[in-house]
């Protein structure tokens, strides 16, 4: 089997443990690096962006004349999965795009809602929605950037509005509602590696790839700066995008932008260091009371500069999943024992 065709069973066997099969497309913007992901402790010293190492063309190709691939791999509807798993992972595919289309119904909407809120700097999709991974008891996961100095602010203001029109996630209402779980600023909280478990982590590599802004003032490219030198050595076609198609729908008007900018003049200042300071006691007594106001890891983080709350973390079993379906397929996925790590130094810089 040639290198590509490796690369491209890596890929497939990658998403079948996340039952998505992908379409010849996808298999090529999505394509796992030949040797797999690439060891946090390696890219983390590697500035450069990887470049891309096969065209679509070639993706295609060796999907059709590869005898080995074909015995691994097979086709249904336009979409690739392992062999005997195809069929069923295409009809969760397609149920999946039905409840995907809500999703991104609804992120519309509030997109043009928050173009109100002061301070806030991006408002996207995460997870796996990007590749209709949903079901019909799936919420909203979102990943938003806030001024610096503004944070707590601008989750709690989101937070209230999406309560008001009863699209707040709670813990009886979860489907199709909004879930501001994970929050940063402008700059260097933009920087993903250092949430990473090591020594690879598959999950979090693939989630930084599927971040979809929605609204965006500048900060999506910063995101992707920061990021792509460590997703693109696992990931060399890395498909971070500038938008989601559809998703802007008209500019905001000349009126809203001159409300929003005169909030945040008035707000720029003590008014709004005050705002900040009583966000930030609201929303930690909230925490406290729901036993999930302490650091945890990479899991939950919480400081001025950056608020992940992700107390239930499968990354290290989807981690094991990969190697062991990989082992299956004689990929050879090296092992990737040791327990989540983290930059410290950033956290207690940057604690509450």
């Amino acid at each position: 089997m040639t290198e590509l065709s490796r690369s491209i069973l890596r890929t497939v066997v990658v998403f079948d443990t996340l039952d998505t099969p992908l379409t010849p497309l996808e298999i090529w913007r999505y394509l796992v690096a030949p040797t797999g992901f690439a060891a946090l402790s390696d890219v983390s010293k590697e500035e450069r962006v990887a470049e891309p190492c096969c065209s679509f063309r070639e993706v295609v190709e060796a999907l059709r004349e590869d005898p080995l691939l074909r015995d691994r791999v097979e086709e249904q509807d336009g979409y690739i999965g392992l062999r005997g798993r195809v069929s069923e992972l295409v009809a969760m595919r397609h149920a999946g795009a039905r409840f995907a289309m809500n999703h991104w119904r609804i992120l519309k909407k509030w997109g043009k809602r928050f173009r109100l809120v002061p301070f806030l700097r991006l408002f996207s999709a995460c997870n796996f929605l990007a590749i209709d991974k949903v079901h019909a008891e799936s919420d909203i996961d979102l990943y938003l950037v806030a001024e610096k100095g503004r944070l707590w602010f601008v989750r709690f203001v989101m937070n209230i509005l999406a309560l008001l029109r009863g699209d707040r996630i709670t813990d009886d209402h979860r489907a199709e509602k909004l879930c501001l779980s994970f929050n940063a600023t402008v700059g260097e909280a933009q920087h993903m590696l250092p949430l990473t478990l090591a020594p690879r982590d598959p999950y979090f590599t693939l989630w930084t790839n599927f971040v979809r802004p929605v609204l965006d003032r500048g900060s999506f490219s910063e995101f992707r700066f920061v990021n792509q030198h460590w997703v693109s050595p696992s990931l060399p076609h890395t498909a971070m995008i500038d938008s989601v198609p559809g998703m802007w729908g008209a500019p905001a008007s000349a009126w809203r932008e001159r409300v929003r900018l005169g909030l945040e003049r008035v707000l720029s200042g003590r008014l709004g260091d005050w705002a900040e300071r009583s966000a930030k006691a609201t929303q930690l007594r909230h925490l406290r009371a729901q036993g999930r106001d302490k650091n945890n890891g990479t899991n939950v983080v919480i400081t001025d500069d950056l608020l992940k709350f992700h107390s239930k973390d499968g990354r290290a079993a989807y981690r094991e999943k990969i190697e062991r379906l990989s082992g299956e397929y004689g990929l050879d996925t090296p092992s990737s024992q040791g327990a989540p790590q983290m930059d410290r130094a950033y956290v207690a810089a940057n604690a509450r």
